[in-house]
């Protein structure tokens, strides 16, 4: 199978085979067979999330409530902004519509959730030494899902994030006297580099010490003119954090109880509890709904390409297994799965895209700019020729008649037209 990094407008030339995760080859087994098992796994647990404001910590988050009843306390990593502290983020997340079910049902469990103040950024993650102490005796079960997925995204920062913050969450898990399992959210392209990727962690060609050091050592500027030699054939930061981030979980794990899963592209849920929720405009989501308007016209891609979609909830029904399995099956080995779609239920782009836009025609947006209706080319050539006449041109012309009656002009800085 061959898949390729979703980009924001052009393809990468990286791709790479994906070995199918173990848990899709043997979903009639005893993970399967188990499932009640797992619910009665996290009965009396406590549970601490990094990342739990974000999309998939969201799901994560409403799924072990919901179907993890005996749950008995969650804590989620929050970090104070935009005049805003972790109580009040909380509460905010708490009353998006993805927790209705639990609030008609059993509204009481909204309770078990406790905020915890702290920066992924910072060293100690920016936690206080009470809560620290209350972590460290209490918590059974990890989840890691805090990361930029930002494929832009400075070097400097993305290691600060992907790495530095992993590594300061691990030392904080060895603290934890009652750990029974650490899941670490990785990515299915974080080895996009190679021909075949398999359910093991592949050595990069620079040790992730040696990257910290230089990141840490030198000024911005400078670290951001030497990042495409070190990414190296990585398409973007992203991916080669994460690689780097899973190295260093290797070398220096300990005798935690880990597992790593990597998810492809991931999407909008497929089941429960909303059918086709999502809460950001990431990856397709963004793109989808900047074609529907009609801004988003031509992009740089092998049409002939997987696209390797992965619903957000199957990702999540994963990690809370994997979570009971690393603490079922003691090991000192570390389990990875690949989170990926393209073998059992392959589509290509051109499929998906056509899919999109018979979708998006039967059921408009609102406020559509032009037709919806577009093409992708793997020509880097017509990619821009198509981008000339079919962004920019009409942007600078939209814009210009906004400017003259007396508005903002905003086609010219957005995403889809300056990628």
């Amino acid at each position: 199978m061959v898949i390729q990094e979703f980009p924001s407008s052009s393809s990468s030339s990286s791709s790479a085979s994906i070995i199918p995760p173990m848990a899709a080859l043997h979903s009639n087994g005893p993970m399967m067979a188990s499932h009640g098992s797992v619910a009665n796994f996290y009965n009396g647990k406590t549970v601490f999330i990094t990342g739990g404001t974000g999309f998939m910590g969201k799901v994560l988050l409403e799924k072990l409530l919901r179907s993890c009843p005996g749950v008995a306390q969650i804590y989620l990593l929050i970090r104070p902004k935009k005049g805003q502290n972790a109580q009040e983020r909380l509460q905010q997340l708490l009353c998006s519509p993805l927790f209705d079910t639990l609030r008609k049902e059993r509204p009481s469990d909204l309770s078990k959730v406790v905020p915890i103040e702290g920066d992924i950024t910072q060293p100690e993650l920016a936690i206080s030494p009470s809560d620290r102490t209350t972590l460290s005796l209490c918590v059974n079960v990890v989840f890691h899902s805090a990361a930029t997925v930002k494929f832009d995204e400075k070097l400097k920062l993305s290691v600060t994030i992907n790495m530095l913050g992993t590594q300061r969450l691990v030392e904080l898990c060895k603290r934890m006297s009652n750990l029974e399992a650490l899941v670490h959210v990785s990515t299915a392209y974080c080895n996009c580099d190679r021909s075949q990727v398999k359910e093991v962690i592949y050595p990069p060609p620079i040790g992730p010490d040696q990257i910290v050091s230089l990141v840490e050592a030198l000024d911005e500027e400078l670290v951001d003119s030497l990042t495409p030699k070190l990414v190296g054939n990585r398409p973007n930061t992203y991916t080669f954090t994460k690689a780097l981030a899973e190295c260093w979980l290797q070398d220096n794990k300990g005798d935690l109880p880990l597992v790593i899963v990597r998810p492809s592209i991931v999407i909008s849920s497929m089941g429960g509890p909303l059918k086709g929720w999502v809460d950001n405009w990431n990856g397709p989501t963004g793109i989808i709904a900047a074609a529907g308007k009609g801004l988003f016209r031509t992009m740089l891609c092998d049409s002939t390409k997987k696209a390797d979609l992965v619903p957000v909830d199957t990702v999540i029904n994963l990690m809370i297994v994997s979570a009971w399995r690393i603490a079922s099956s003691k090991t000192k080995e570390i389990p990875i799965y690949n989170c990926v779609t393209g073998q059992r239920k392959p589509i290509t782009w051109s499929h998906f895209i056509d899919l999109c836009f018979k979708y998006l025609r039967m059921h408009p947006l609102s406020e559509i700019s032009w037709y919806p209706d577009g093409s992708v080319t793997a020509s880097r050539t017509m990619s821009t020729i198509k981008r000339c006449f079919l962004h920019w041109v009409p942007a600078y012309i939209i814009d210009s008649v906004v400017w003259i009656s007396g508005g903002k002009p905003i086609l010219i800085n957005s995403a889809p037209i300056s990628q």
